[in-house]
């Protein structure tokens, strides 16, 4: 059986660091980043935050509401009636 050449740079990985200097790397990876960072879009994020925190507070406001009626007036004892077996 043949033996195999040994190469020191078996896995050249395809988004491995760059080589050469510690300035080069560092503009390189800051460039990188802008790259990236430029062609994403976030601005539909504040819409989603502002209505999940809208739903939230209804959510809460209809939980309050319940817990007032049931509690403190006699709707809640009449619903208990009706489920009582």
């Amino acid at each position: 059986m043949a033996k195999k050449a040994k190469n020191p740079k078996k896995h050249q990985l395809k988004y491995s660091s760059p080589t050469g200097s510690a300035e080069n790397r560092a503009t390189t990876v800051a460039q990188s980043k802008e790259a990236i960072l430029s062609g994403r879009d976030f601005s539909y994020v504040s819409g989603d935050v502002k209505r999940l925190a809208l739903m939230a507070g209804s959510l809460l406001a209809i939980e309050f509401a319940l817990w007032y009626a049931m509690g403190h007036t006699g709707l809640g004892n009449a619903v208990y009636n009706l489920i009582k077996l």
